[in-house]
């Protein structure tokens, strides 16, 4: 049975994201304590940028001297650009009449920046004046605890079993499909494989049949 809607992730779906800006400001023996503690308080809205800062200053996650304007410097350099053969896929999806909502882990931060410099991909989740966005730091919650797809449920009216998603961490489909998601209606994106895409095209078409 053809879907309603998908679901779509931002960063490494969308937004080519990395990492490696600020990785290379921190300490080996941080990196994983930065991703697994503090980024999730920064995802969730408990710590935002300037206070982020700070602990990792106070913390020693820094290999050196690191100031403020340098460390905005890097996170911002994290995007990368919108990824085009998912954005032209998206785009094909809208003109159908297919819906669109995006679920992402995502601060206020991040998500600002992709505002200013990546404004092509906003009326992709926009349907009838509203805008179609589940944002983590919006609802403190992660997609791994399931919340924000239930809220996106909830807010933009469609039932799981009537919805696609598409996400870039298999522990992000495991929670979709626990509440209510079918698994083969989930699909593990992979950027940088261009196979990978063309099983997404494959999967595309399954669910979203052309009329």
């Amino acid at each position: 049975m053809a879907k309603k809607v998908l679901c779509v992730d931002l960063g490494n779906v969308l937004i080519e994201f990395t990492g490696k800006p600020v990785a290379d400001l921190i300490k080996k023996e941080k990196i994983k304590d930065f991703v697994d503690s503090s980024i999730t308080k920064h995802d969730t809205d408990e710590l935002h940028l300037w206070s982020l800062y700070q602990h990792m200053k106070k913390d020693g996650f820094f290999s050196g001297e690191v100031l403020w304007e340098n460390f905005v410097g890097a996170y911002s350099l994290c995007l990368n650009g919108i990824h085009m053969p998912m954005y032209h896929a998206l785009a094909d999806l809208k003109q159908r009449g297919v819906n669109l909502v995006c679920i992402t882990d995502n601060n206020h931060f991040m998500f600002s920046q992709t505002t200013i410099q990546y404004t092509l991909i906003f009326p992709l989740f926009r349907k009838d004046g509203v805008d179609q966005f589940v944002l983590s730091h919006d609802i403190h919650s992660l997609k791994r605890n399931g919340t924000p797809f239930t809220h996106a449920s909830s807010v933009f009216g469609f039932s799981p079993s009537d919805a696609c998603f598409v996400d870039d961490q298999p522990y992000n489909i495991e929670a979709a499909v626990k509440i209510g998601y079918d698994r083969d209606a989930c699909f593990l994106y992979k950027i940088n494989r261009k196979r990978n895409h063309e099983q997404f095209l494959k999967f595309l078409d399954k669910h979203f049949p052309a009329k």
